[in-house]
């Protein structure tokens, strides 16, 4: 059965990072065209951020997350050497871009980190997307703002859930959904599977419980060796989370990894994976390059959605996502959109990791922040 949208107008606008020395975050329209931008440069010409955010902030090329936060509204995203939450408000250009908290990622700790998300009372959560036991999810209160003089400490640490990818606030269940692995994902002794794990959020300690409340096991695992190789160290990462996608107005997510695309049903609390997921969500997906290897076995084995770094899905139905280049790297050149079940490749304004609909999804109410 494949999805049904409730309406069929024209997706919102699409939302992107740009990787390179002066890493951007963009919004562009259906048609790749950009109509705000935020840069390092951009922060850097900032005069109330204070110095310590200036010199974490430059200290890296990637964009390895961006969302919007229902405040105003803003944008939470993972720039550079730094976590920072920005007014996202063209009409008011005093406003506008002015960076209202933010945290260091280039530590021991943070320096893996590729997703954030936005709890409740002002909090944000990131995640440490390390591979030890003691990585988790940090959250932080963004009420305080920009600390005069150093980087904020977390009011919260959820430990024993490596490698977290994806992040998804459920307001309903008031409980912060993480996709990461149960292991470490370049385990060596033994597989590790992907892991979804619910987390509650407590108002009155105004932090997560420090252990899952639900915990999800993906049905199955598997080396990437099939793209990468048997020999490389990329080959020997096991398959695990990158992307969560909540389904518009349905109590489902699709969770895309290295080697496929899965859908999680909440009721029947089961994943299903491979063409009955696509069919279902992304009628029209078409592959970016062609994606065929040698598998563990020695026989040609195809992976057409490997490496779907990102999905996401407007209420009308239309998709959003991006694909890593086959073998070469995390990133792509390309955003990839399904308008009415028709591919629509729009070219990239750079190398990016992540590629998602601006705004929130319906029927997955956001975080409510007062900043």
């Amino acid at each position: 059965m494949r999805y049904q949208p409730n309406s069929l107008q024209i997706s919102r606008d699409i939302i992107t990072g740009v990787y390179g020395s002066n890493p951007i975050i963009k919004v562009l329209d259906i048609n790749g065209n950009t109509k705000w931008s935020l840069s390092i440069e951009d922060i850097q010409n900032q005069t109330h951020v204070p110095e310590w955010l200036k010199n974490c902030s430059r200290d890296g090329s990637a964009v390895t997350e961006m969302k919007w936060v229902e405040d105003g509204p803003k944008i939470a995203a993972l720039i550079g050497g730094a976590a920072v939450v920005v007014n996202y408000n063209p009409k008011e250009p005093q406003e506008d871009k002015n960076v209202v908290f933010g945290v260091c990622t280039n530590t021991d700790m943070l320096n893996s980190c590729h997703t954030l998300e936005a709890l409740p009372d002002n909090r944000l959560a990131i995640a440490t997307t390390g591979q030890g036991e003691r990585d988790g999810i940090w959250v932080y209160n963004a009420s305080a703002g920009l600390h005069p003089s150093k980087s904020p400490l977390p009011i919260g640490i959820t430990t024993c859930h490596p490698a977290i990818h994806a992040m998804i606030w459920d307001d309903r269940e008031k409980i912060l959904w993480a996709a990461g692995t149960d292991k470490a994902a370049n385990n060596k002794c033994c597989p590790s599977y992907g892991l979804l794990n619910g987390y509650r959020y407590t108002s009155h300690r105004t932090t997560l419980e420090r252990e899952p409340v639900y915990s999800y096991r993906m049905l199955t695992t598997t080396r990437c060796t099939t793209e990468w190789g048997p020999q490389t160290t990329n080959g020997g990462y096991w398959d695990g989370p990158h992307d969560i996608a909540p389904v518009p107005h349905e109590r489902k997510f699709l969770i895309t990894t290295e080697l496929d695309v899965h859908e999680f049903d909440f009721e029947s609390e089961r994943f299903k994976a491979g063409d009955a997921v696509a069919e279902t969500y992304m009628q029209g997906f078409v592959p970016l390059g062609r994606r065929v290897g040698m598998n563990r076995t020695g026989h040609l084995e195809k992976l057409p959605r490997s490496d779907l770094k990102s999905v996401s899905i407007a209420e009308d139905g239309n998709v959003v996502y991006n694909q890593a280049n086959w073998a070469d790297d995390f990133w792509s050149r390309q955003i990839n959109v399904l308008v009415l079940n028709h591919h629509r490749p729009i070219p990239a304004p750079g190398r990016i990791y992540k590629a998602r609909w601006l705004g929130s999804v319906p029927g997955w109410k956001p975080a409510d922040w007062s900043l």
